[in-house]
C-alpha cells in the first residue's frame, strides 16, 4: 500500500514542528532585586551617635567628591558612586563591616547601597532622604577634611 504525497508532506510539516518545539526553550535572565534597610535621618544620628569610635561602622557619603568635600556628614568617607571605578573601589572596603549610606536624596545611595548588598556586604543602610533630609533635619555636617577615594 502506498502513502499518498500529501501525508508525508504532513508528517514531515508535524515532525519538524516538534523538533523545534523540543529544541526551542524560552531563557530568561532574572535579576535578583536586593530589598535595601532604610533608615530615617532621626535613626541614623542616633547610628552614628551609639557607633563613635567603632572601626567596624563607616558612613560612606556617595556624592561626588567636590560635594563632599564642600559639606558632609563628619567621620564620612566618600566613594563616588557616579565614578566608572565604584564597584572596584567598594570592592577595596570591608564586607563585614557596617555601612551606613548616604547620597544628595537618598536615590544614588539605595543604588549603592544595593550594589554593595549584591556584592557580598552583609550590612548596609541607607539614609532616606540623603544629605538634603540630613540638613533638613538641622544635623551637624561640616565642611572639614575628609577621605575621598573615588572622585
Amino acid at each position: 500500500m502506498r502513502i499518498p504525497r500529501w501525508m508525508n508532506v504532513v508528517s514531515t510539516i508535524l515532525l519538524l514542528n516538534i523538533v523545534l518545539i523540543a529544541g526551542c526553550r524560552q531563557t530568561t535572565t532574572q535579576k535578583v532585586s536586593v530589598t535595601v534597610p532604610t533608615i530615617t535621618v532621626t535613626d541614623a544620628n542616633n547610628l552614628i551617635a551609639k557607633n563613635i569610635g567603632n572601626q567596624n561602622f563607616v558612613i560612606l557619603d556617595v556624592r561626588p567628591a567636590n560635594d563632599y568635600m564642600s559639606r558632609h556628614i563628619p567621620g564620612a568617607i566618600d566613594i563616588n558612586y557616579g565614578s566608572t571605578d565604584f564597584k572596584k573601589d567598594i570592592s577595596k572596603l570591608t564586607k563585614k563591616k557596617q555601612y551606613l549610606v548616604y547620597c544628595a536624596t537618598g536615590v544614588d545611595g539605595a543604588a549603592a547601597a544595593q550594589m554593595m548588598l549584591g556584592t557580598g556586604f552583609k550590612n548596609v543602610q541607607n539614609i532616606s532622604g540623603g544629605y538634603a533630609a540630613w540638613v533638613q533635619a538641622g544635623f551637624i555636617t561640616c565642611g572639614c577634611p575628609g577621605t575621598v577615594i573615588s572622585q
